[in-house]
């Protein structure tokens, strides 16, 4: 980043001038960090992305009994934008896909697992 006072070259993290002291002008941010942004808030006519839809899912399945129908729905829908992103490679960076079709498996087997535990611990101690 060059100095608007002295010209001089600075490193991009620098806060102030190493030739002069003056403070640097902020950083606008890169083009990468606004898509990737971007990629998080609705996109035309008010539409949120299916990956973060299932990211979504995923996360208010950590919520104990809602994992039940959250992570196998989470599921589906990270699978569902895998597809769909594999039809359009320059859709939306994969990482939300994955986090979402992680987090969603490891609800869905959480909780089935625990739901499946409590039924078995509610049949054997009946008389």
């Amino acid at each position: 980043m060059q100095c608007p006072a002295c010209g001089a070259e600075n490193t991009d993290e620098g806060t102030t001038c190493a030739a002069c002291g003056q403070k640097l002008p902020r950083r606008r941010r890169g083009r990468k960090q606004a898509a990737e942004v971007a990629s998080l808030t609705p996109g035309a006519g008010g539409r949120v992305p299916l990956e973060i839809i299932a990211y979504r899912c995923a996360v208010i399945g950590l919520i104990p009994f809602a994992g039940l129908l959250m992570g196998p729905a989470a599921v589906v829908l990270a699978l569902l934008a895998s597809r769909r992103r594999n039809a359009n490679p320059a859709a939306s960076p994969p990482v939300h896909i994955r986090a979402a079709l992680r987090l969603g498996c490891l609800v869905l087997l959480t909780n089935w697992i625990g739901f499946v535990l409590m039924l078995i611990g509610l049949t054997s101690a009946s008389p």
